[in-house]
């Protein structure tokens, strides 16, 4: 059984699996097929504005089954619900600068994401606000502040998803991508 299929077998007991971790790490693409895997909805951030919270969290109160794209929610972990699984998704950090660099990611979301940070994890402050970049500042803040009081957490690797049907590799037809890497 490869990493994926023991991710999707570990959901199955969950209603909502969200799929988080620093944008631009393999969150759209892993929602997806998890989803799929799964028989589950899945709901894109843009279904809930990407940040806004409130429409977020009703997703998260309902009662269906969903997994849901969120690395733009990333900073209101651990949400500790009996019926939540968290994906936190994991990838080379020189991967996911390229992939902010192509579409100009670091420059125009990085500020609001460290605005979330700072915000949720006000003593963390100087040290949210030393890091350069999103993806090792989200992995800091998970490793020491959010995966301690996660209960129900999965980290999946990226190279995990390259067996899983509709993967494109980067070599091919990635590149002239912009935002989203699916199809």
């Amino acid at each position: 059984m490869t990493k994926f299929e023991e991710t999707v077998e570990k959901c199955k007991s969950f209603r909502k699996v969200l799929v988080t971790g620093p944008q631009r790490s393999g969150t759209t693409f892993a929602s997806k097929a998890i989803s799929t895997a799964l028989g589950y909805r899945w709901i894109d951030e843009k279904a809930y504005q990407v940040h806004n919270e409130i429409e977020f969290n009703n997703l998260i109160q309902d009662g269906n089954k969903y997994v849901i794209h969120c690395p733009a929610m990333s900073h209101l972990l651990p949400l500790n619900f009996y019926h939540t699984i968290t994906i936190w998704m994991d990838r080379n950090i020189l991967e996911v600068i390229k992939s902010e660099d192509r579409i100009n990611w670091h420059l125009n979301e990085f500020w609001n994401e460290k605005n979330k940070a700072c915000k949720r994890f006000p003593f963390h402050t100087s040290i949210i606000e030393g890091f350069p970049n999103n993806k090792l500042m989200k992995d800091w803040i998970w490793n020491n502040l959010q995966k301690p009081h996660t209960m129900n957490y999965i980290e999946l690797n990226y190279k995990h998803l390259r067996k899983v049907d509709g993967f494109i590799k980067s070599k091919l037809i990635r590149k002239e991508w912009k935002a989203k890497q699916t199809k």
